[in-house]
């Protein structure tokens, strides 16, 4: 878990974009960045008592699907819910797009700033161009 959760708060500090998207043939302006949803996927872990345990002292971490064991599950008022074993899996998946429906759409982001560091042989062009 701490492994885990120094992944999740290093992507957190990442650099991130966001850029005017055109929606139903309108330009529209460029979305607020959302929280990034920590989580970790594992075959087996240890019992769900200590998995509480973990979820309460590593914050970065949102949800934790266990496969053999159950999902752990922090909501946004703290408390931390537990799924069966035998929902393990499936406990993860609606939960995660459950969370992903809270924060809407991705955000449009701006791969023309990435291409332009990433890319030599050639520059991404638009109706906003990137110096």
């Amino acid at each position: 878990m701490e492994y885990a959760q120094g992944k999740i708060e290093s992507v957190r500090r990442l650099h991130r974009t966001s850029r005017s998207m055109i929606a139903s043939g309108e330009e529209v302006p460029p979305r607020k960045l959302v929280d990034i949803i920590g989580g970790l996927l594992t075959k087996s872990s240890i019992e769900q008592g200590r998995i509480r345990e973990y979820l309460a002292e590593y914050t970065s971490v949102n949800m934790v699907c266990m496969a053999d064991t159950g999902t752990g599950f922090r909501r946004s008022d703290g408390s931390i819910e537990m799924s069966s074993a035998g929902e393990a899996l499936s406990a993860f998946f609606y939960l995660l797009l459950d969370e992903l429906y809270k924060l809407g759409t991705v955000a449009a982001i701006d791969i023309r700033e990435y291409a332009s560091v990433a890319l030599e042989s050639f520059r991404l062009e638009g109706i906003q161009d990137v110096d």
